[in-house]
């Protein structure tokens, strides 16, 4: 029983008890086609090899029926959004330390479409990190800041797009405008990196049938296990509705995650430093 595990689980760790997400009880993995897999590059998105890569990447090999909510309500009046950690430092992008930024680029979500054409719209966003018990662990990771509001790196931002083929596993490259850096900062770890969160909320679909709807794209078991406190799912709108991915749906995580470009200096840069104490603060 999921939900009585997740129960258990929070009070041995005096962590927020996490309501069950309502899709997690109709879950359906499924593998991906072979040789299924292709990129649609929004208009404005320039992926590049000298980018950076932060979140969970890497080819995909499952698929997971899990958006249930496209074009309805749900209970807590919201769509359906996920949420990746990001890490920004020397070990994540080589020469990005104290005194230097890395300007988002990018975002990337990996979906399978088992029917088509289809038109998709997702919100993309990009929060600051929130420390939390649970997942705290030498400071590592946390939760998504949304205590109270959302304090936002990158504000939420509508994009659509067409898939025309069926049955095909589609990394959708979104782009992020400059001007919405990643700053490196001392931790409480010992270690100067900045954290982050990519939120990605699945707004629309023209089809929302059962067996047509798009699916999350996940990583394989045979690949990588799931990798706890990375993601987390948001069925609401306040911080209880936050609810950790391993412990909810016992399978690998989606995979999604953002492009930085190379770090360079914040002089260099010549950006606020009033402006980054806001958002890092």
């Amino acid at each position: 029983m999921p939900f009585v595990r997740a129960c258990l689980l929070a009070l041995t760790l005096g962590t927020v008890i996490v309501p069950l997400h309502p899709a997690s009880a109709s879950q359906a993995i499924a593998p991906l086609p072979p040789g299924s897999n292709r990129m649609l590059v929004l208009p404005g998105a320039h992926p590049d090899v000298s980018n950076c890569t932060l979140g969970l990447h890497g080819e995909p090999l499952s698929s997971d029926n899990l958006l249930y909510f496209y074009n309805q309500p749900v209970n807590t009046g919201g769509n359906d959004r996920y949420w990746t950690y990001l890490e920004l430092g020397p070990d994540s992008c080589a020469g990005c330390d104290q005194g230097k930024q890395g300007d988002l680029a990018a975002a990337h979500v990996t979906l399978y479409f088992p029917f088509a054409p289809e038109t998709v719209t997702v919100a993309i966003s990009v929060v600051q990190n929130q420390p939390f018990t649970y997942c705290n662990t030498a400071w590592h990771t946390g939760l998504p800041d949304n205590s109270g509001s959302y304090t936002f790196i990158y504000p939420p931002t509508s994009y659509t797009f067409d898939v025309q083929d069926p049955l095909t596993t589609q990394e959708i490259v979104i782009p992020i405008p400059p001007g919405y850096p990643l700053m490196p900062i001392p931790q409480l770890d010992g270690r100067t990196y900045a954290q982050a969160w990519l939120g990605v909320e699945f707004v629309t679909a023209s089809d929302t049938t059962k067996a047509h709807r798009p699916q999350l794209a996940i990583q394989g078991t045979q690949v990588m296990p799931c990798m706890t406190c990375k993601t987390w799912s948001d069925v609401g709108n306040t911080f209880q509705d936050l609810q950790e991915w391993c412990v909810e749906f016992a399978e690998p995580n989606p995979v999604m995650f953002v492009e930085t470009r190379p770090c360079e200096s914040v002089a260099a840069k010549r950006t606020s430093w009033g402006k980054l104490k806001m958002m890092y603060r």
